[in-house]
């Protein structure tokens, strides 16, 4: 018995038509999968960003970012340095057991003329005594004051000029004069308490701080004293700002 087996194909139409959902689902895939690939968009510069409002293509941060300061040495200034002194003298003829001791003052001013140096003038003087021995001194200046960092007004100071004064003992006659070159070195810290509320979008203001330093006279002729002070004082300025 001739077994007859019948294979049904079907016709190109109903192939399509059972594959168009297969085809569908395929194409869909392809098309999240480009996109998830893609390179993001750039921002369109004619609609606001969500952070601060602005136009996309300009980002400029947070509204809330930290203002920018001022400078505080800045532009001309005038000012007062109150110190107090020890003064070491090297005497030909008088014997100084002990540094006399005593205090003074320089009144000054210059121009803040970079934002890391400061030129100016000082002029003033001191006295000192110890026992029996006193001793007064003068002084004309040409001030630099160099500061290394910005942020921090911390100024290192360096003046020379001349000066001239004496060392005198009481029961001596003699008067001991020194006079010629003078030089002087300091480190100074300035704080400006009034500042940020007076001045806070302009440089400048009312500064004051400490200042520890060394002057040193020289003598101008041979037999005149030699004198090292030491200084700790307070100085207090104004400035006007540029």
């Amino acid at each position: 018995m001739l077994l007859r087996v019948i294979v049904a194909v079907p016709a190109p139409e109903q192939r399509f038509v059972r594959l168009g959902p297969y085809l569908v689902v395929l194409g869909l895939s392809c098309g999240l999968a480009n996109n998830a690939f893609a390179a993001p968009s750039e921002p369109d510069p004619s609609s606001p960003d969500d952070v601060d409002g602005d136009l996309g293509a300009i980002d400029d941060g947070p509204d809330d970012a930290e203002p920018i300061r001022p400078p505080r040495v800045d532009g001309p200034y005038v000012g007062v340095l109150a110190i107090g002194t020890a003064n070491f003298a090297s005497v030909i003829g008088l014997v100084t057991p002990a540094p006399m001791l005593g205090g003074g003052g320089f009144v000054q001013a210059g121009d803040a003329v970079l934002p890391w140096l400061s030129i100016g003038v000082a002029a003033g003087g001191q006295r000192g005594a110890f026992g029996k021995q006193r001793i007064s001194e003068g002084a004309l200046l040409v001030e630099f004051g160099f500061i290394p960092l910005r942020r921090y007004p911390l100024s290192i100071r360096a003046g020379f000029g001349f000066g001239g004064g004496a060392v005198r003992e009481d029961g001596v006659d003699r008067r001991f004069g020194f006079g010629g070159a003078l030089f002087k070195g300091s480190l100074r810290y300035e704080f400006f308490p009034l500042a940020a509320n007076k001045r806070p979008d302009r440089g400048g203001g009312w500064a004051i701080g400490p200042e520890l330093g060394w002057l040193g006279a020289t003598p101008a002729a041979r037999g005149q004293p030699f004198v090292n002070t030491l200084m700790l004082g307070v100085s207090t300025s104004f400035y006007f700002g540029s």
